[in-house]
């Protein structure tokens, strides 16, 4: 992945910063030069380079102890390097600082579920759903779906799966867990009418359009009622080749192709 244009630009405020009179000094940190590092730091962690990540945002925490996001980068980061327990420790940070910073909340549920702790992910997750302002709250209710699908509780993961949906409808994840949880169910015609819905939404997604083909071909051709709807075997050839004209060369598309060889 190349370097994202908002790197380059905070790499070279940066170097002027290094360059300034009187840089090398222990001088007060300003507010512009602790975002500076944050947004280099979220920029290593989307290059996938946390250690990076880590040197930029403990160049900045003594000066900037008071602020959240950089607490929750820091989780980000440990997450990333597999420290689970230093990850707690610093979103826990982050929500004192701010009650309300629902992607901590959100975050702090998934390091409680990766650890096992399954009551305190869940009472994490239903926190950050509960705060009006969080910006992506389908992320939280796919997570508890998650949570409850590990714990068995199909009806549970089912409704939350649902929420993701009903959240973003957009949300490609959430249609994909919502229909393997209808299909466990063995309710596949439920499954299939809303990965059409999903791709109705998402009509260029082509994971979610294989995963609508693949669900079409587990269904009895003979019992379809030819008056009212295609053969669901025509059905999917129509959306494999959908995936060939979207993305011939993803890796959606070589499934497709195996599956079309198949059905000749």
């Amino acid at each position: 992945m190349k370097i994202i244009p908002r790197l380059s630009l905070v790499l070279l405020w940066l170097f002027f910063l290094a360059c300034a009179p009187g840089a090398g000094l222990q001088e007060k940190v300003t507010p512009e030069q602790i975002q500076a590092r944050l947004e280099l730091a979220e920029s290593y962690l989307g290059e996938q380079e946390p250690r990076l990540a880590l040197q930029q945002i403990l160049l900045i925490k003594p000066a900037a102890r008071d602020n959240p996001r950089l607490y929750f980068d820091l989780g980000l980061t440990y997450m990333a390097l597999g420290e689970e327990q230093k990850a707690e420790q610093v979103y826990l940070k982050a929500i004192q600082l701010d009650q309300n910073y629902a992607p901590a909340w959100n975050n702090l549920g998934q390091v409680y579920m990766v650890r096992g702790s399954y009551s305190q992910a869940e009472q994490a997750f239903k926190k950050a759903l509960s705060i009006l302002t969080y910006l992506t709250p389908e992320f939280a209710a796919y997570n508890l779906a998650h949570l409850y699908l590990r714990q068995k509780r199909i009806d549970l993961a089912l409704q939350y799966a649902s929420l993701s949906i009903e959240k973003n409808w957009r949300y490609v994840p959430g249609y994909l867990l919502a229909a393997k949880l209808y299909l466990q169910k063995g309710q596949l015609n439920k499954a299939i009418d809303l990965l059409k819905q999903g791709v109705e939404a998402n009509p260029d997604n082509t994971q979610i359009i294989l995963k609508l083909a693949e669900y079409l071909l587990k269904t009895d051709p003979d019992a379809a009622d030819a008056s009212t709807s295609p053969n669901p075997y025509e059905q999917a050839r129509y959306y494999f080749k959908q995936i060939l004209a979207i993305n011939p060369a993803c890796q959606e598309a070589q499934v497709a192709r195996d599956y079309l060889d198949f059905l000749q």
